[in-house]
């Protein structure tokens, strides 16, 4: 995948602990990920949350607003965007899931719902999967988010793929629908019972 990530920093091998701290911050409020690793202690959810660092280090892009890493955000092409099993081996990942335990993968499986969706929704079109973009909470709403995201906009912009991502809170898609997405659907989580928004950016 080209990119225009020159203003930004791009994740090393030595950056992914730091990063999946971040994120685990970022996310410590989330719905969806507060069901998921319901249980689990600090330490471990920071090493859950290296998990979509090092899938789209391996697969796409995964990048920072500095090397302090006050955001971090990973997007993959579409082919890429379902992890399968072989893929988790080859990141990775699966190292980082079994030092979580299983619980959490297991109270994963509602989520495969977006592998058929996306499928539906983008059929053999090419585009960018926004897999995940976190700001670390002192550094919310200081604009590190939209530079995240107008990085991924523009990769979008210069290569005329659209942007797919699914989304948890109404705040997330007020954000979204700022920046040019519109809802392709709105779903409820099966067994989590949990709002998702599916969401798609044409490119300018």
């Amino acid at each position: 995948m080209s990119s225009q990530t020159d203003s930004l920093y791009k994740l090393q091998t030595a950056d992914i602990e730091k990063a999946g701290l971040i994120l685990a911050d970022a996310f410590k409020h989330d719905p969806i990920w507060g069901k998921i690793l319901k249980g689990c202690s600090l330490a471990q959810r920071r090493t859950w949350f290296q998990s979509p660092v090092r899938y789209c280090m391996k697969y796409g892009a995964a990048i920072a607003t500095s090397p302090a890493i006050e955001g971090f955000a990973g997007w993959l092409p579409g082919e890429y965007s379902e992890m399968t099993f072989g893929r988790l081996l080859k990141s990775g990942v699966s190292r980082s899931c079994k030092k979580v335990g299983f619980k959490p993968m297991l109270r994963m499986m509602p989520l495969r719902v977006f592998d058929a969706d996306r499928k539906r929704h983008m059929q053999d079109r090419p585009y960018i999967y926004v897999m995940i973009v976190g700001v670390a909470p002192e550094y919310q709403g200081q604009g590190f988010g939209g530079k995240l995201l107008r990085n991924i906009i523009n990769e979008s912009d210069n290569t005329g793929l659209p942007i797919y991502l699914e989304t948890s809170t109404h705040g997330n898609v007020a954000i979204y629908n700022h920046l040019g997405f519109k809802i392709l659907d709105e779903i409820n989580l099966p067994k989590l019972n949990l709002p998702q928004w599916e969401m798609l950016r044409e490119p300018s």
